[in-house]
């Protein structure tokens, strides 16, 4: 029976993942709270938006932690190319919801998208 291949980060590369890591998380965050505060300006019910919002929120993040389970190797590069689109959408999403709801009439999956 061959042991399972685990790695110990050294200590000077655990510090600025976490701190990373921290970063990204206040970030998404920051995110979920934008898209569910501009749902319920537009559409109002607040409690329906932000429980949709944060549900679907949980769920993705159930559903990274099945995918990463499949990434075996050059996971930093997985990481920074993940983090950067997530931070690209994340941060023009109030833009996009406001473009969907002035100009489309799929706001609200516009909104379930993002």
């Amino acid at each position: 029976m061959s042991s399972p291949d685990v790695r110990c980060l050294q200590p000077r590369h655990s510090v600025p993942l976490l701190i990373s890591l921290f970063m990204v998380a206040t970030c998404a965050l920051t995110y979920e709270l934008l898209i569910g505060t501009v749902s319920s300006y537009f559409l109002g019910s607040s409690v329906l938006h932000f429980s949709l919002t944060i549900g679907i929120f949980m769920f993705f993040l159930g559903v990274g932690a099945f995918c990463s389970k499949f990434i075996h190797s050059d996971e930093l590069s997985y990481f920074i190319l993940a983090e950067s689109i997530l931070g690209v959408i994340g941060g023009s999403s109030v833009f996009l919801l406001q473009y969907s709801f002035a100009l489309t009439p799929y706001f609200s999956l516009i909104a379930l998208l993002l």
